[in-house]
């Protein structure tokens, strides 16, 4: 009876010392107010998808708060070898894949949204952007209020411990991740998105990343 008592008394001891929802939630909106307050952030990624929609890209982004971009990836994505560019050019925001071009006026929001692009719904989803050569997500405005995260706790990414959480878009909860975050930077990020036809299961890993404060 002693020895029971003991292991129930070192579970809840150590259930106690883990990351509660409440410290997981701060670790992320911190890593966020640190990049939507910075003069600018950088990084490599590389980025796999499995499942009903396929990718294995690589490349980097600078963004400024200035409104200074430059994407570039290179790969496979939806069984086609892609490369492609999105860089600032002047007043305008000029893309280019190896099948397609366009150049739009500079959004007034593309540094939050390719921040908030990036923490809530992964670089992913402004790659398949840039693929059809489109602006990053609601780079005009309102990417903050379009995607929102909640239900925060924690998994894995890779072999790392994160912060796990669900994401809403326009209020509907569409997929969940998990991005593992050491020293307030962000090393890894893993997320499966349910579609009608299956499930896509993606895997970004980040280097090189430097928040650049103002």
């Amino acid at each position: 009876m002693r020895l029971l008592s003991a292991l129930v008394l070192l579970a809840l001891v150590l259930v106690g010392c883990g990351p509660s929802a409440d410290n997981q939630q701060a670790t992320f909106e911190a890593l966020e107010d640190r990049l939507l307050s910075a003069e600018s952030f950088s990084l490599d990624f590389h980025v796999t998808a499995e499942g009903v929609i396929e990718a294995n890209l690589e490349g980097s982004l600078r963004a400024a708060s200035s409104g200074q971009v430059e994407l570039e990836a290179r790969g496979t994505f939806l069984e086609r070898e892609l490369e492609m560019h999105m860089v600032t050019d002047g007043d305008s925001l000029r893309m280019t894949t190896t099948e397609l071009s366009d150049a739009v006026a500079l959004p007034a929001e593309v540094y939050e949204a390719l921040a908030i692009g990036l923490t809530r719904m992964g670089i992913l989803h402004n790659l398949a952007s840039l693929s059809t050569v489109t602006e990053p997500e609601h780079s005009e405005v309102g990417i903050g209020e379009w995607v929102t995260v909640g239900e925060f706790g924690t998994g894995t990414a890779g072999e790392h411990d994160g912060v796990s959480f669900g994401i809403f878009v326009e209020g509907q909860r569409t997929s969940g991740a998990v991005l593992a975050i050491l020293d307030g930077i962000p090393v890894e990020r893993t997320q499966i998105v349910d579609f009608p036809g299956g499930a896509m299961t993606v895997r970004e890993r980040y280097t090189d990343f430097a928040i650049n404060p103002r």
